[in-house]
């Protein structure tokens, strides 16, 4: 998995973090504000202190993705995020012409997983040399 990958994994990990957190934190309070009435004491200290060390795990867990983004976005480089997410924008609609091209010619989906690895690879040589201002054969 390369950087951008990472990146990527861990932005969607960050999401769905807080989209737990939120919930959960809304649950618990309702939870407590609905047993307060019900529980007394030691009973609900306890659901207090469970509702608080959630919190503070969650947060750390959100902490540790948010340093994590901030330290694959350095090593990538502010200056080639832009550049790689339109080289994967355009790898992804390259990947799909290809798909297209080859279930035209008889070939299945599968196959096509495949085959699709050594592909990208070839285009992305291709790219580069191209990028660099030299030919492939050279």
């Amino acid at each position: 998995m390369d950087l951008y990958d990472q990146l990527i994994a861990t932005e969607n990990k960050l999401a769905q973090l807080r989209s737990v957190q939120e919930q959960e934190l809304k649950r618990l309070e309702k939870k407590i504000e609905l047993d307060s009435s019900k529980i007394r004491g030691e009973e609900l200290e306890k659901q207090i202190e469970h509702h608080k060390l959630y919190a503070e795990n969650s947060a750390r867990g959100i902490e540790e993705a948010e340093k994590q983004i901030a330290s694959l976005l350095e090593q990538i480089g502010p200056d080639n995020l832009p550049i790689i997410k339109q080289a994967r924008k355009d790898l992804d609609a390259l990947k799909d012409k290809a798909l297209h091209a080859w279930q035209i010619n008889g070939g299945t989906a599968e196959e096509f997983k495949q085959a699709w690895e050594a592909m990208k690879k070839q285009h992305l040589i291709r790219k580069t040399f191209e990028a660099l201002g030299e030919s492939p054969l050279a």
